[in-house]
């Protein structure tokens, strides 16, 4: 079984984020408070913000990625003739 680029570089920026919040909400537990405009959240922990972000970053995305891929780039099941 042979991993594709994307898919080991993936991994690894999982391992990365997987290791560096837990780090950066140990050490920085104090509260913040995200100021826009007039609009105000309530009171998190660093840590807490941090990983809110990250998990929204890779959500959005893998949401961007499905709906920019288009059929024409998609691989041929064994039923279907290709493409080209």
């Amino acid at each position: 079984m042979s991993l594709s680029a994307n898919a080991i570089a993936a991994i690894l920026i999982a391992a990365f984020w997987s290791v560096v919040l837990p780090l950066i909400a140990i050490q920085n537990a104090e509260v913040v408070v995200l100021k826009l405009l007039t609009l105000q959240s309530v009171s998190l922990p660093l840590g807490l913000v941090l990983a809110l972000s990250v998990a929204t970053g890779m959500v959005g995305t893998i949401a961007v990625r499905l709906l920019w891929t288009t059929p024409s780039r998609r691989r041929p099941t064994f039923y279907e003739e290709p493409l080209d």
